[in-house]
């Protein structure tokens, strides 16, 4: 300001001199008022972007505990029925369980996270997608497989569902050995998959926190269902 001072001491016109300094005192507000807004507006984009990503973060956390649910409910009932006593090809019975989770994870909402380097997360959640809709059709085919046993032993008089070997042979050897393959690849889903649903899990959790921090954010753990009364702590593995 001094040096519009100086140049109306010097002998601008007052008028000029007072248009001057009315401009200096006037264009600063809407200038930087302007900038705030500006400034104003991208942080809310920003946190809005933000926001979305966590809550992206957060349904694909939800996906995935309800996924490992659906498979300890499996897991639960499957490693009781394959202590019974009897052939493998006559050990499980159809199933009345749903799978209720959804069959994928939906990938593209969580870019921001496999932009950061995280390759094993990004294969791990593509994994346990690939595992639980492999899950849901083998219990189906079995399932169906079973109810077409229990169809044939139906069939049989009384007496003869006393013995095995005819029960099998009104079975028929193709059904027996499609019983026995979805019951070997059902029993190494039993033993293994477990561990990828935990192992994804805690990377999942581990990314979003770091993004994030663990305020607001859905922890890794099981869904209690509706219509059981097992706790979630009832259907971890022991240890």
């Amino acid at each position: 300001m001094t040096w519009f001072l100086r140049v109306g001491e010097a002998g601008m016109p007052s008028c000029v001199f007072e248009l001057l300094s009315d401009l200096a005192k006037t264009i600063p507000g809407p200038f930087f008022g302007a900038l705030f807004a500006f400034q104003f507006s991208g942080w809310r984009a920003r946190q809005q972007k933000r926001d979305e990503q966590k809550a992206a973060g957060n349904v694909a956390m939800a996906t995935l505990c309800h996924q490992w649910t659906d498979f300890r409910m499996f897991k639960v009932a499957f490693d009781l029925e394959s202590k019974r006593k009897q052939p493998d090809w006559a050990k499980i019975n159809p199933t009345i369980f749903e799978f209720s989770a959804p069959q994928a994870i939906d990938l593209k909402p969580l870019a921001f996270l496999f932009e950061r380097g995280r390759v094993d997360l990004l294969k791990s959640l593509v994994e346990t997608t690939m595992v639980y809709r492999e899950l849901v059709k083998l219990v189906g085919m079995n399932s169906d497989a079973a109810a077409e046993r229990h169809h044939k032993v139906a069939a049989l008089e009384s007496e003869e569902r006393e013995d095995f070997a005819k029960i099998e042979a009104a079975v028929g050897e193709v059904l027996v050995a499609k019983l026995n393959h979805f019951y070997g690849f059902l029993v190494r889903k039993s033993e293994n998959d477990d561990a990828l649903y935990q192992r994804t899990g805690k990377q999942l959790y581990s990314a979003l926190t770091d993004e994030f921090g663990s305020a607001g954010l859905m922890p890794f753990d099981l869904i209690v269902q509706p219509g059981t009364d097992r706790s979630s702590e009832d259907m971890k593995s022991p240890g």
